[in-house]
């Protein structure tokens, strides 16, 4: 309603302008677009949203497997040599925090035994490798939630915008039917491309389902 309002004002300018007139075209179109901006950002937020949980999930395993991994080296290890194995290990629960907070914890132990994670067959950098999956996550998580933020910050600035822009239109056509009520094809336009379109009903979406019919009866038992 608002596009159609404001655009049939730019292609239908009044002569002579009426001050009040000009001033509320310019508020519908400040509403219009600002709406515009918002819807994009909403849309574009809960796409940045949904990728970053996914990515978040993905990156979550790629820890996980990676942790439990280190887990099979450093439970063989000798805790006596190597007290700081014990650390290395699954968390209690299946949380991604958990996870999260028990591979920084692992990785932190991983620094002074290293050497013994390389003679069992890892990588020189198998504690960068990991560092790396960490910060994976980590982007993965602030990616998510900057998309939550954005969507939620559009989605909450919609409705002000759409009240202001037909407070604006309502005020607006009282100059216009005036204005318009010697043309009126054109006073039809005006009303068409103002009018607030209803969102379709369902009929019978309310009503009860039919009740079945009762079963029948079993037929009498006739003794022998």
């Amino acid at each position: 309603m608002l596009g159609g309002a404001h655009r049939f004002c730019l292609d239908h300018p009044l002569v002579p302008p009426v001050v009040k007139a000009t001033q509320l075209i310019t508020e519908v179109g400040t509403s219009y677009t600002t709406m515009l901006s918002l819807g994009s950002a909403q849309s574009g937020g809960t796409a940045d949203w949904q990728n970053g949980t996914d990515q978040r999930s993905l990156a979550a395993q790629a820890m996980r497997d990676y942790l439990r991994d280190l887990v099979d080296t450093a439970v063989v290890l000798d805790a006596e040599l190597y007290p700081g194995a014990g650390v290395i290990r699954m968390p209690r629960t299946g949380s991604m925090q958990a996870l999260r907070d028990r591979s920084q914890a692992a990785l932190t132990a991983l620094g002074p035994i290293k050497a013994a994670f390389v003679a069992m067959d890892w990588p020189a950098d198998v504690d960068e490798q990991f560092a790396a999956l960490i910060a994976d996550y980590d982007t993965a998580t602030l990616d998510q939630s900057e998309g939550r933020y954005d969507q939620m910050a559009a989605t909450a600035g919609l409705p002000p915008a759409g009240k202001a822009g037909v407070v604006a239109v309502r005020k607006l056509n009282a100059i216009m039917k005036r204005r318009l009520k010697a043309d009126p094809g054109l006073l039809a336009a005006w009303k068409a491309a103002t009018r607030i379109h209803a969102l379709p009903s369902h009929e019978g979406d309310d009503e009860s389902p039919a009740t079945p019919p009762p079963p029948a009866s079993p037929p009498p038992v006739v003794p022998a």
